[in-house]
């Protein structure tokens, strides 16, 4: 830092020198007092500024905090609109396959409706889908008995083929309703008189030979994962 030198003057001699030495040393002391103010006012300005950048770094912080929680409350909230959206949608088509049904069928059969749910917990389907092909079979028959052993041979038939439930239903339906063997070309012989009950033994049987119970006894992670989310369906 420079040093401040102080020139000191004794007035002596004429007036006009002894006036402007005077009028020197008062300009000093102003230019010394001006320059004191600045220098406070400059450390004033730095502590401010220091106060500033802090407040601004804090509020920094604070803003991503604030981002962060942000951002994690969008996250969670798509996923429970996504959760409860699939859950609607589920519990829509299962009140859909229920109502198909009892239209089928002239009324309410709790004893299908149980058999459905027993289907999900051993099966990869949801209950509402079992129903729902439960409801196709019901086209071609009444008998609730019936209509378990078809379903059932859908269920191994899908899983065995790789193919749809919906796909597997309308060929064993057709099949089992009509003279026509619509599963011929994979290889499943069926006899007997449309709608009779020899052509559903024929048929079941046939199947169970080629895929029985192959809809329950394949046990895989995906498996696994599809029966735990028809659980939360069912929960929703």
């Amino acid at each position: 830092m420079a040093e401040r030198i102080t020139v000191h003057f004794d007035a002596k001699g004429d007036k006009p020198l002894i006036a402007a030495i005077n009028s020197l040393a008062r300009a000093q002391g102003r230019l010394a007092k001006t320059t004191d103010r600045a220098t406070g006012a400059n450390m004033r300005n730095s502590k401010s500024a220091q106060k500033s950048g802090t407040h601004f770094m804090a509020l920094g912080g604070t803003m991503s905090v604030v981002r962060s929680k942000m951002l994690v409350w969008t996250f969670a909230g798509a996923l429970v609109n996504k959760t409860l959206g699939a859950m609607t949608r589920l519990a829509m088509k299962q009140e859909d396959a229920e109502k198909k049904l009892a239209v089928q069928l002239g009324k309410t059969s709790q004893s299908l409706l149980d058999y459905a749910t027993a289907q999900q917990k051993v099966t990869q389907f949801g209950d509402e889908e079992v129903i729902s092909v439960m409801g196709t079979m019901s086209a071609f028959t009444k008998n609730e008995e019936e209509i378990k052993k078809l379903t059932q041979a859908t269920l191994d038939l899908s899983e065995g083929m790789g193919m749809g439930l919906n796909e597997a239903a309308i060929l064993v339906g057709k099949t089992f309703g009509s003279s026509t063997n619509s599963m011929s070309r994979y290889g499943i012989a069926v006899e007997g008189a449309q709608g009779s009950t020899k052509r559903l033994e024929s048929l079941t049987s046939n199947v169970s030979l080629k895929y029985g119970g192959l809809s329950t006894k394949i046990d895989t992670t995906s498996k696994a994962l599809k029966q735990m989310g028809n659980a939360l369906g069912d929960a929703g």
